[in-house]
């Protein structure tokens, strides 16, 4: 997953969203020889390490297609867009491409997070011109209502034969916009499961916010989310949203214990503020 709250930095389909201190370390490149070396015009997909160079020459270099001990990805560093500030990082963006095994990608995505409101307006241009070099790589083109989506900022997803074309934003303590390539067979099955997971766990993410407002004397119904459970090591979490930009995570447990951490008012990092017993 390219993790949620780093989509509070995905996803999601999984990868991050919340203001990025320094660009990840270099990495010497280790492509698998399984994974291609030029996409196929019908199935960009099947070949991962020409996709995660499709954007070497706009400047989003990737360190190769590997292995992370969970899924396959790539990923680049982060490229800034303007300077920043004393108070606030550059907005910068940066190029993903994951899958589920070495022959082949199921998502290619650009991640664009506003850490200085003053450079939206350009990042927004950045985010449009580097997608639109991303979607020559496809077949068919990048839509015209997702060209329009982009420089808006408005999220759409348009689905072509075996390609979805998508834009999201998601704002926390910053805004982050994201464009994303996903093989329409693969996004199909993940929504499946997404919406068959949410359905399995609607009764604890009813007690999370129950928990929440009892725990926190917080008003019920200022209290949302989408209910999916994101599943970690020993326990699985839902994100809550609160109002006045709070957001809470409920981490429960198989003893039937949960634990809730909280940042108020968009102010991260997360603290636990309350445990106990549903």
């Amino acid at each position: 997953m390219l993790g949620r709250i780093a989509v509070l930095a995905i996803g999601l389909t999984g990868v991050g969203c919340a203001p990025q201190a320094a660009p990840p370390p270099t990495e010497t490149r280790a492509s698998s020889p399984m994974a291609g070396t030029s996409p196929v015009e019908d199935d960009l997909f099947a070949a991962p390490q020409a996709l995660c160079d499709r954007l070497s020459p706009s400047d989003l270099p990737t360190r190769g297609w590997k292995s992370n001990g969970v899924d396959w990805s790539c990923s680049s560093g982060y490229q800034e867009i303007g300077q920043g500030s004393a108070t606030s990082m550059a907005t910068n963006l940066a190029y993903y491409v994951v899958g589920d095994s070495p022959a082949r990608a199921h998502t290619a995505k650009l991640v664009l997070n506003v850490n200085d409101p003053r450079t939206k307006s350009e990042g927004l241009l950045r985010l449009a011109a580097a997608a639109q070099s991303l979607a020559e790589a496809t077949s068919p083109p990048l839509p015209p209502e997702i060209s329009a989506a982009l420089r808006s900022g408005k999220p759409l997803r348009v689905t072509r034969g075996a390609v979805t074309f998508a834009v999201e934003s998601e704002r926390t303590r910053i805004e982050t916009f994201s464009f994303l390539l996903l093989d329409s067979t693969a996004a199909i099955a993940k929504e499946r499961d997404r919406a068959a997971a949410v359905r399995s766990s609607a009764g604890t993410f009813a007690g999370c916010k129950n928990a929440i407002a009892r725990e926190l004397s917080y008003p019920l119904p200022s209290l949302s989310g989408d209910g999916e459970p994101l599943q970690e090591a020993g326990y699985q979490s839902f994100m809550v949203s609160g109002r006045n930009r709070d957001v809470f995570f409920c981490e429960t447990y198989p003893d039937g214990t949960y634990r809730i951490k909280a940042a108020f008012a968009g102010q991260y990092p997360f603290k636990y503020v309350a445990s106990g017993s549903f």
